[in-house]
């Protein structure tokens, strides 16, 4: 499943044709309590409070998250692709979460 914003309006913006935030969490619920493993795909990383905000939120019913950053697009503000691969890697790691950092983010230089 892909979903990387967790504010509907920004998902319209984005994402206008897409199932609403709300039913893409459901369906995830909905796998997950079928004994189904789920995985998440946070890329495009568009906004990096968004995307923690979906893993504290999602990770009890979430097996495998996927994570890469935005690109070729511009958000409108400035994002620190540094600290957000850090602070995803923190929480990640801090939940026990399986996980794939994708090369966008990893390859970016300290």
């Amino acid at each position: 499943n892909n979903i990387n914003l967790f504010d509907q309006s920004d998902a319209d913006k984005w994402e206008p044709h897409a199932a609403p935030v709300l039913d893409r969490i459901a369906t995830i619920q909905a796998a997950h309590e079928r004994g189904i493993e789920t995985w998440v795909s946070l890329e495009p990383t568009i906004d990096p409070d968004q995307a923690l905000q979906l893993i504290r939120i999602l990770n009890p019913i979430v097996k495998h998250w996927k994570v890469g950053k935005l690109n070729y697009h511009n958000t409108g503000k400035p994002v620190d692709w540094l600290h957000f691969r850090k602070d995803v890697k923190s929480l990640l790691d801090s939940l026990g979460a399986n996980y794939y950092i994708k090369k966008s983010l990893t390859l970016l230089k300290e």
